[in-house]
């Protein structure tokens, strides 16, 4: 299992917080997804042999936030 933190810019409520972490825990190979808005970042355990980094992050585009930097966690 890895661990990483992605900042994501564009998170300004709880909802925005809920819905990347839903998207995420819906893709295999993720087990869990952490967002915090005031932090500007997403915390995700994951699957590497399931699940990469460049999914997490097209996904969290997809619903229009702003993925940015990696770093493992």
């Amino acid at each position: 299992m890895s661990r990483i933190l992605i900042r994501v810019e564009g998170m300004r409520c709880d909802g925005c917080e809920r819905a990347i972490q839903s998207a995420l825990c819906r893709l295999e190979g993720v087990r869990e997804a952490k967002a915090n808005r005031k932090a500007d970042r997403v915390r995700v355990s994951f699957d590497p042999e399931r699940v990469d980094e460049s999914r997490l992050h097209g996904e969290i585009a997809r619903l229009g936030y702003r993925p940015r930097a990696r770093r493992p966690s």
